[in-house]
C-alpha cells in the first residue's frame, strides 16, 4: 500500500506488518507520522518537530527516533499512540544508522554535522540516556547497518564526505563487538543512502546511490556473515532518501523477511515488502535391490 504523504529523507521502523514511517521532505520538511499493517498505511500522531533525515529505532508501539536536519540534538519517544521528549543525544546530527529496541538502540554515522568526525559519531541509549560510544575508523557519510544489537553492528558503505572533493560513495565495511571496531568485507557496490535489513551474519543491503555522481542504485547486496552476493532487486527504484526497515528494528524483526522499504526521491509514496527466499525437502522412498 503506497503511503498516504509522498515524502523523501524519511525515517521508518518495525516490521512489515506493523511499521512506522515519520517525518520527512516533501516541497517542505513535514512532521506526519504513518503506521502500516502490512496492507495499508495510517495517519497517526504527528511528530513534535517538521525534520527531514531523522532516523527511528524500535517498534510501531514503542519508538525512539533520532536527530534530523536542520541539525538537532533531539530524540523522542513514541508508544504507539504519543510522542514524548526524551534525553538529548550527544551531538547534534542527521541520518543516523539506528536499530535495536527503544531501550537498547544505537544510531551510527549521520553526517553533514560541522565537525571532523562528522559521519563516524556512534551513540546507544540505555533507555535513560544517550552515550557517545568509540567512533567507527572511517567517515560514513549515510551509511547503512546491519544488526539489533548495541555489541553487534555491521556499517556498511556510505560517503567519504572529504571537503573541497567530490563526494565518493565506498564499498568498505566494518563491524563492532562490543569495543571496538574491524574493517570487514567490502559490499559489491559502494553505495550511500541506502538500507540495511538484518544482522551481522544474515543480511541485505539495499537501494541507494553509488558513484559516479549519485546514480541511483535498485540492485541488493546479501550477506552471510562472510562476504556479499547479489540479491534481488527491488520493484521500484527508490534511489537514496528513502526510508525502511524490518531488520535492524528489534531481535523480533531482526529476520531479513520482515522488511519494507517506502517514499524516495520526488515525494515517492511506493511501498515494498520483501519476500525472502525459501527452500523445502522432499522425502522420499528408498528401496534396495
Amino acid at each position: 500500500g503506497n503511503l498516504n504523504t509522498g515524502r523523501s529523507n524519511l525515517g521508518a521502523t518495525g516490521p512489515k506488518n506493523a511499521g512506522l514511517a515519520i517525518q520527512g521532505e516533501t516541497s517542505t520538511d513535514v512532521n506526519n507520522v504513518e503506521e502500516y499493517n502490512g496492507s495499508s498505511w495510517t495517519n497517526a500522531t504527528a511528530h513534535p518537530e517538521s525534520k527531514q533525515s531523522a532516523s527511528v529505532a524500535g517498534l510501531q508501539t514503542a519508538a525512539i527516533s533520532l536527530g534530523g536536519y536542520p541539525l538537532v540534538t533531539t530524540s523522542v519517544a513514541y508508544d504507539g499512540t504519543n510522542w514524548t521528549a526524551a534525553p538529548a543525544l550527544t551531538v547534534a546530527n542527521a541520518n543516523w544508522a539506528a536499530g535495536g529496541p527503544s531501550t537498547a538502540c544505537f544510531g551510527i554515522s549521520g553526517g553533514e554535522a560541522p565537525s571532523p568526525s562528522s559521519g563516524k559519531y556512534h551513540d546507544q541509549y540505555d533507555g535513560s540516556s544517550w552515550t557517545s560510544a568509540t567512533n567507527m575508523s572511517t567517515t560514513r557519510v549515510q551509511c547503512a547497518a546491519l544488526g539489533s544489537a548495541q555489541d553487534a553492528i555491521l556499517a556498511t558503505g556510505g560517503r567519504a564526505n572529504t571537503p573541497g572533493a567530490p563526494s565518493v560513495r565506498v564499498s568498505t565495511t566494518e563491524s563492532w563487538n562490543g569495543s571496538s571496531w574491524t574493517s570487514g568485507p567490502s559490499m559489491l557496490v559502494a553505495r550511500s543512502g541506502h538500507l540495511g535489513f538484518g544482522t551481522q551474519t544474515a543480511g541485505i543491503v539495499q537501494a541507494g546511490s553509488t558513484n559516479p555522481g549519485s546514480t541511483n542504485l535498485s540492485s541488493q547486496g546479501r550477506y552471510d556473515g562472510t562476504s556479499f552476493a547479489t540479491g534481488a532487486t527491488n520493484a521500484v527504484n527508490h534511489g537514496g532518501g528513502l526510508g525502511g526497515t524490518g531488520g535492524t528494528t528489534a531481535p523480533i524483526s531482526a529476520n531479513v523477511s520482515n522488511c519494507f522499504i517506502c517514499g524516495g526521491p520526488s515525494s515517492a509514496t511506493a511501498t515494498e515488502e520483501f519476500n525472502d527466499e525459501t527452500s523445502a525437502i522432499a522425502s522420499s522412498t528408498l528401496t534396495t535391490s
